[in-house]
């Protein structure tokens, strides 16, 4: 097996599998469903380029061995954003249940309405 393909089958798993994950939470509300079933769908459809990969992995073309080398590139850039925006979801999470959370329990909110 190639490893480019290898990494490039790796990545879109991962992209896939966070897309369907997210996807899924979107549709948890109506709303969020008009949201999250595109999401769903590119996870899906990723799965399903995963495994037409092997296929074209049997020719030997530079063409399409140089597309599937920027692709991969390109999937392991959107899987490093997503790792980050994922990380700082954590973090803003955090931030914001350690401001409130004092406020809230000592009876002071952070606005008030008049």
């Amino acid at each position: 097996m190639n490893p480019t393909v290898a990494k490039l089958k790796s990545n879109m798993g991962f992209v896939a599998l966070i897309y369907q994950i997210f996807g899924l939470l979107y549709c948890i509300t109506i709303i969020g469903a008009i949201v999250g079933w595109p999401y769903y769908l590119i996870g899906k459809y990723l799965k399903k380029a995963i495994t037409q990969l092997s296929e074209i992995e049997k020719f030997e073309d530079e063409r399409i061995e140089t597309a599937i080398h920027y692709i991969d590139r390109s999937f392991r850039i959107v899987k490093i954003i997503m790792i980050i925006g994922f990380i700082v979801g954590i973090f803003y999470f955090i931030f914001i249940f350690a401001y409130l959370m004092p406020m809230i329990k000592s009876g002071n909110p952070p606005f008030k309405y008049s």
